[in-house]
């Protein structure tokens, strides 16, 4: 078995304090990215951006591309896909999407469907989704 000395101890304890700052300030930062809105993005072109807080009800988008044909359905703050013609159904099974960052994709047919902040980074700025 191999003995912790003091020195590691503080190592191990000053990460975990400096992981902490980080993932609070990382976090908040993401959560007051401002307005949200969904892009949908096909064969990495965006073809739809739609904002979300302004929808009154849950709409339905169809998405067609050369490969085949899905549709989004979508509210005031959520999005999820929930047709599509392709084979595995992946895409349907990701589920809804609230959150700033996450993402639906349905690779055969080359659709991403993300939820961006209005806000966007600068060069200098850090990605909250990868850093």
């Amino acid at each position: 078995m191999v003995k912790m000395k003091k020195g590691d101890l503080v190592l191990i304890v000053l990460l975990l304090i400096l992981s902490s700052i980080l993932y609070f300030l990382l976090g908040r930062r993401a959560q007051a990215s401002g307005e949200k809105y969904i892009s949908v993005q096909v064969d990495g072109e965006e073809t739809e951006k739609i904002k979300l807080g302004q929808v009154d009800n849950i709409k339905e988008l169809n998405i067609e591309t050369i490969y085949g044909n899905c549709i989004l359905e979508y509210d005031s703050d959520s999005c999820r896909i929930i047709k599509s013609e392709c084979p595995d159904k992946l895409c349907i099974k990701q589920g809804e999407i609230t959150q700033v960052g996450q993402v639906i994709v349905c690779l055969p047919f080359r659709v991403v469907v993300e939820i961006v902040g209005e806000t966007e980074t600068t060069g200098n700025d850090a990605d909250v989704i990868n850093f």
